[in-house]
């Protein structure tokens, strides 16, 4: 009943039926390179997870002619990601810093793109790599890729595909997934939060999820959020979000309240 569910809940979301999980392809369809080694001459489609491997801790630029090719699973729809997408291939997941607005119309959830990145920026904020444009904030190693460029960046590849997330648990929450859309059974939030809204009036908040074993996650929830203003879900069940990485910590961004199914009662 529960696997059920939550195939109308994606099915609400992202406009398709999911009866599986983003569809493998091989992650360099158009390189001469293997196992994420160099690759050749002329354009060549690497894996996200070869991208990031190159960020140096610095604002990183792309001076290759680089392409990246993956599923998006968010956008600027529910307010979580307002400024970009998220994107996911087989390897891992990158979120892409863009300018504008409604950028769910042209990008929904599920579907297959492919983006330029020689002349963008790698960069990271407390630890959390990203990918964008040259920042004109000395705080920030790189910025959002204006709303004029993202035609010639990003090109939409097909029809939209079914996306799932990977069921985890918390300990087994390992770097390569950051990035990546996942989901945790048997979770709920924990008593000192239940009566709170999922943010504070006016401020990007911090929430914990908990499991029987009394691990716990960090739930971290845009004040752009729709849902920011609802009550916490009181019961016990099913939470699906982006894993995200903010100063060595995992966090969780849930996309949509819809994404949280919590009927049971409370361990």
């Amino acid at each position: 009943m529960m696997w059920r569910i939550r195939q109308l809940i994606h099915a609400l979301l992202f406009g398709v039926l999911c009866i599986g999980c983003v569809e493998k392809s091989d992650p360099y369809p158009d390189s001469s390179q293997e196992d994420g080694g160099e690759p050749g001459t002329g354009t060549a489609l690497v894996s996200i997870s070869y991208l990031k491997s190159f960020y140096t801790g610095y604002p990183t630029f792309i001076t290759k002619d680089w392409e990246l090719q993956g599923v998006v699973t968010a956008n600027d729809r529910y307010g979580t990601f307002p400024f970009g997408l998220v994107v996911q291939d087989d390897t891992g997941g990158i979120e892409i810093k863009l300018s504008g607005d409604d950028l769910f119309l042209t990008y929904p959830i599920g579907q297959p793109i492919r983006v330029r990145c020689q002349g963008l920026v790698l960069g990271a904020y407390g630890g959390y790599v990203t990918l964008g444009s040259v920042s004109a904030d000395a705080d920030y190693q790189n910025g959002f890729i204006s709303q004029t460029d993202i035609p010639g960046r990003l090109s939409k590849r097909g029809e939209l595909k079914p996306v799932l997330p990977d069921t985890l648990r918390f300990s087994e929450l390992e770097p390569k997934h950051v990035g990546c859309f996942v989901a945790f059974e048997t979770v709920q939030f924990v008593n000192e939060e239940l009566g709170l809204a999922w943010c504070d009036e006016d401020s990007d908040s911090n929430r914990h999820l908990v499991n029987p074993e009394g691990d716990t996650l960090l739930v971290r929830t845009s004040r752009y959020a729709r849902f920011a203003d609802d009550a916490l879900p009181v019961g016990s069940g099913y939470v699906e979000g982006i894993l995200v990485w903010f100063n060595n910590s995992y966090q969780l961004r849930v996309i949509d309240a819809r994404n949280v199914i919590v009927e049971s009662s409370r361990f």
